[in-house]
């Protein structure tokens, strides 16, 4: 987006567009059209960034928000393995909980 000179003293507004994967140039037009499309142009920029601006404050309390939480899950996720274990369980290929078998005593002759 921007001004160019054409014929060595006019001046248009062009944007660039993108149709069918390919960049083209988009002519405005000069006076006050060209300057017109330019000021909303240049305000949709600042919305955007704006909006760009609010979404990364945005990502970052979720982030320290989600800290504790998270925290939290990993402890109790711990204590329960913990208890299970102790109980004499154990964690079939990461998915259920199973009591462990013992095995019987073999004797030798």
């Amino acid at each position: 987006m921007g001004w160019v000179i054409r014929l060595g003293r006019r001046r248009y507004y062009t944007r660039s567009k993108k149709r069918g994967g390919k960049v083209f140039s988009e002519h405005i037009g000069s006076g006050s059209v060209g300057e017109l499309a330019a000021a909303a142009d240049a305000l949709r920029r600042v919305e955007r960034q704006a909006r760009a601006e609010a979404r990364r404050a945005n990502q970052v309390r979720w982030r320290a928000a989600l800290g504790p939480l998270m925290d939290l899950c990993n402890g109790t996720s711990l204590l329960i393995k913990a208890t299970f274990f102790g109980a004499g369980y154990y964690l079939h290929a990461r998915s259920s909980w199973r009591k462990k078998q013992h095995a019987p005593h073999h004797v030798n002759h």
